[in-house]
């Protein structure tokens, strides 16, 4: 489903048209969209092998919101998960470092020329190789595509399939009815936390991990699913939004990259907001998070 048919169904639900609620509503889709995207590892949202893109040495830094394309269909990438070289007909993994790590090891000939064996950020959005090439290369990413924002009127289809749309228009109807200060926003929270939860469980069969059972853990509150037991993840971390839209650094002692925030209501947290990540990339030190709304957050941190 595209975003504009999203927005023009949840407006014959409410039957309401007006331009106030027309703002609202798309402002509602996309926070619930890039909250569901942001609250899992979906598989949806997992590029296994994009196609071979052909870069050139004037090609670098290569942008990867950009320039990556999948049965030659430009896909933004949020980051990177692999990068194989496939100029001689083989798929040569390269690994990931870092410009510091590079300058470390290769002091005197930084900017050697050969064929690559390296990558490494320049910016949030750009890579570079590492030893520089002189010739063109082709290269296949692997990735996590980046949530766009859409405008009021877009024909950009939603990430999250159309099996699962529901549960966006439950939260999005939630939203829109504890606004008009209307008890069917209770409905519609019940439901879309239903529906949440079908969502996590039909994924995680897709994925052949099935797990009924449930573990008790107070980071969440109460009982959780196994699937989200499956993988490692860190206690919480409180932090402050002062300015929405704003990030902050929030330091953490994980020794590795986390891979994904999840947002936590402890209790007592009555604010109801957006955690997503900042443009800054993470470090073994540091994450980069801000919120659609200014006030207090906890997350905990999903460790790869």
């Amino acid at each position: 489903m595209n975003f504009n048919t999203l927005v023009t169904a949840i407006q014959n639900e409410l039957n309401d048209f007006g331009p106030r609620t027309s703002t609202r509503i798309v402002q509602w889709v996309n926070e619930g969209h890039k909250f569901i995207c942001q609250s899992r590892r979906w598989s949806f949202l997992r590029v296994r092998y994009s196609d071979q893109i052909t870069i050139a040495p004037a090609g670098f830094p290569f942008d990867i919101e950009s320039s990556i394309t999948v049965a030659t269909t430009a896909t933004p990438a949020k980051s990177i998960q692999a990068i194989w070289d496939v100029t001689d007909g083989t798929y040569d993994p390269m690994e990931q470092t870092t410009a510091e790590q590079l300058r470390d090891h290769f002091p005197t000939d930084y900017a050697q020329s050969d064929s690559p064996t390296l990558w490494y950020y320049v910016t949030g959005k750009t890579i570079r190789v590492f030893p520089e090439t002189s010739d063109n290369r082709k290269l296949v990413f692997s990735f996590e595509k980046k949530i766009p924002d859409y405008v009021a009127g877009a024909t950009t289809a939603l990430m999250i399939p159309d099996e699962y749309i529901d549960v966006l228009k439950n939260y999005v109807l939630f939203k829109a009815y504890l606004y008009k200060n209307d008890q069917r926003s209770q409905l519609f929270s019940s439901a879309y936390q239903s529906l949440l939860k079908a969502m996590v469980e039909a994924e995680a069969n897709k994925a052949g991990i099935i797990y009924d059972d449930k573990f008790f853990d107070d980071r969440f509150g109460g009982y959780v699913p196994m699937s989200i037991r499956a993988e490692s993840i860190s206690d919480s971390i409180d932090f402050t939004i002062v300015t929405a839209g704003v990030e902050v650094a929030i330091a953490h002692n994980l020794g590795v990259i986390p891979s994904e925030v999840l947002p936590v209501v402890k209790t007592g947290k009555l604010s109801f907001a957006n955690v997503y990540a900042g443009t800054t990339p993470w470090t073994e030190t540091h994450a980069y998070l801000t919120a659609s709304l200014a006030g207090d957050y906890s997350v905990c941190f999903r460790i790869p």
